[in-house]
């Protein structure tokens, strides 16, 4: 059942659920409504010999009521006795009606035959009864009360007669009675015994097929929930990073589909490792087997390779270029020997590039040449010189324009790369200028069989730069050498001089003890002069060639503090802020120039005065400053002079 239910599609299960829950809703409504007819059919039939039952009491009702109508004429009182003989007929045939009118409805055809046996001695009994009733009835009407012969006969023949006609019919009536009774009971017994089965026929069908229903139902709920659970357990699975191994489904259901997909979905994620466990390890060939090289997410894996491939052969040529800068360094610092320093740097830029050939020039000091220094692979040196100029041939031209140059194109007489077995053109030359701040050193030229890539082409440059800066350090290691050489040289002669020295030093000692008190006494001598203007009642000032102040007295100061300008030793006197700046620089300079004059002007109070400029000079008679002197007078005077106002 399983398979079957397993090739069913979901909605189809869904259906077979919803056919079986209306199956089931349907034969419990059969069921029910069996039971109920059954039951409907058996109250029928009891309702049915009920009024049986009850039409009979009816005409033994009626027959009882006609015995005793008859008799009431016979045993009344002669005036009533009348009133009934007068409505006999009437009052006889509305019980004959009545009593047709209850036998008419009753259905013999539904009794069985025992009770229609009893019936029909019931209705023959009854036949009789009413007939014998009937027949007699005139001679009742005619009978009169004073004729006691004949009414004596007439009552004992309808008392004896129908007496005995009416106890056979009540015997008749009490068997169809106690037959129908007896029917009536068994027909409820079968129908209580039918209930019965009928409500465990219903129970039990019922049960069964809520049972089938409820074990199809379960069936199918498994087969869906299961895949579900399973699935469920996968994705969890799944989304914590486990690649759980999924069977294989054959249904052919949605949750089968489901699952065959996961199960694809799984494959395709173990290639997916496979393929980044290989990129992991460098092996960037490995195809992407996942989702057949279709999709986004394969597109973005592919991506990734070529770009990590990438990124790896940039890694690996820097790796490449920075293994070969350390050992580089390494050689240089292992280098002991000077003089072969560029024979193996040489040649060791040649072996890690997998050239052939190489030459190193390198330019003197004055950059007018450049000497050759090393070369490699060279068996003859017919083609190399041993120094070329800037501009000579293509080594002197990248000297001259700093760039490097690379050539593929070669002419057969400028290099050859030999061998034991022949001589062949390179593929590839490249000339590098050793460049570094700008400034050439030299030249490498590297020639190889092989076409160098980008990469070696970048290392080659950053070589030159690094020779270029060897080839600085050594001339600055040279220079450091000879000024070595030099400060030993003359630290000897220092030596030398150190005792003469030390004499001298004791020489200056006891010359610096005079001149300090020689300065001591200058000072003293300068302290007087300056306690000395200061006393001169007169404004006085010492001023030298560029207009400084060397030397003011107190009075000055307050003159020109009268006028807002403060002036002190030191200060500029072409600078002030007073009018007529140039003429006053005019005076200062015929004062410096030696000449000796006097000129007026008018102070800040309006007095009048007079300043005498001039000149101090030196031992040898040289001009060095300036002075002047202001003291006041009578303006009267003077009239007729040059006024300067501040």
């Amino acid at each position: 059942m399983y398979k079957l239910i397993n090739s069913l599609t979901v909605n189809n299960r869904l259906r077979v659920i919803s056919i079986l829950i209306v199956t089931f809703s349907l034969a419990c409504v059969l069921l029910l409504w069996n039971t109920s007819h059954s039951y409907d059919r058996d109250v029928k039939e009891i309702n049915y010999l009920t009024d049986l039952e009850f039409r009979v009491w009816q005409i033994r009702n009626n027959y009882n009521s006609m015995r005793g109508d008859i008799m009431q004429v016979f045993i009344a009182d002669p005036i009533t006795q009348q009133e009934y003989v007068k409505g006999a007929s009437a009052l006889m045939q509305e019980r004959i009606d009545q009593i047709k009118e209850s036998a008419a409805g009753i259905q013999k055809d539904r009794l069985d035959e025992a009770t229609l046996a009893i019936y029909g001695h019931f209705d023959a009994a009854l036949q009789s009864y009413i007939q014998f009733s009937i027949d007699n009835l005139p001679a009742i009407q005619v009978v009169h009360l004073d004729d006691s012969v004949e009414f004596n006969r007439i009552r004992n023949l309808l008392v004896v007669d129908l007496n005995d006609r009416f106890l056979v019919l009540r015997e008749q009536a009490i068997k169809l009675i106690t037959a129908l009774q007896s029917h009536k009971d068994e027909v409820m017994l079968a129908m209580d015994q039918s209930r019965r089965n009928s409500l465990w026929f219903t129970l039990l069908l019922s049960g069964s097929l809520l049972t089938i229903t409820l074990l199809i139902i379960l069936a199918i709920s498994k087969s869906i929930i299961a895949p579900i659970q399973e699935t469920e357990q996968i994705l969890q699975r799944l989304s914590s990073g486990e690649l759980p191994e999924i069977k294989e489904y054959a249904g052919k259901d949605e949750f089968s589909r489901m699952l065959r997909s996961l199960r694809l979905f799984n494959t395709h994620i173990h290639y997916l490792m496979d393929f980044v466990r290989n990129v992991a390890q460098n092996n960037f060939a490995v195809q992407a087997q996942m989702f057949e090289g279709q999709g986004p997410i394969a597109a973005s894996l592919v991506s990734m390779r070529n770009n990590l491939q990438v990124a790896y052969a940039a890694e690996s040529q820097r790796t490449w270029a920075s293994q070969g800068m350390a050992e580089l360094g390494e050689l240089l610092r292992r280098q002991q020997d000077s003089g072969a320093l560029y024979d193996n740097v040489l040649s060791f830029i040649v072996k890690y590039l997998s050239a052939n050939q190489g030459v190193l020039y390198i330019s003197d000091e004055q950059k007018t040449s450049l000497d050759l220094v090393a070369a490699y692979a060279y068996g003859r040196r017919k083609h190399l010189k041993s120094s070329v100029t800037p501009g000579e041939g293509l080594a002197g031209q990248v000297f001259l324009e700093k760039n490097m140059m690379l050539l593929k194109e070669i002419p057969d007489s400028y290099i050859k790369i030999t061998s034991g077995l022949g001589e062949a053109l390179p593929r590839v030359l490249v000339i590098s200028p050793l460049v570094t701040n700008d400034e050439v050193y030299g030249i490498l030229e590297i020639a190889s069989f092989k076409d160098f890539d980008q990469h070696v082409i970048e290392f080659i440059k950053k070589i030159s730069e690094e020779l270029a800066v060897i080839v600085k350090t050594t001339r600055v290691n040279v220079r450091t050498q000879e000024l070595l050489r030099e400060s030993q040289q003359q630290a000897e002669e220092m030596k030398a001089q150190e005792e003469e020295m030390r004499q001298n030093v004791e020489e200056l000692q006891a010359t610096q003890e005079g001149m300090g008190r020689m300065l001591k006494e200058v000072q003293q001598k300068e302290k007087t002069f300056v306690e000395t203007l200061d006393a001169i009642q007169a404004p006085v000032m010492v001023f030298d060639r560029h207009y400084k102040v060397l030397q003011i007295n107190k009075n000055m100061k307050r003159s020109y503090a009268a006028l807002g300008v403060n002036v002190e030793a030191g200060t500029d006197l072409s600078t002030l802020p007073v009018k007529n700046i140039l003429i006053m620089k005019q005076h200062y300079d015929r004062a410096l120039q030696g000449e000796v004059f006097h000129q007026a002007h008018l102070s800040a109070g309006s007095d009048t005065m007079i300043d005498h400029y001039s000149s101090i000079r030196n031992g040898e008679g040289v001009v060095t400053s300036g002075v002047v002197i202001a003291y006041e007078t009578d303006a009267r005077k003077y009239e007729g002079m040059m006024r300067l106002v501040v």
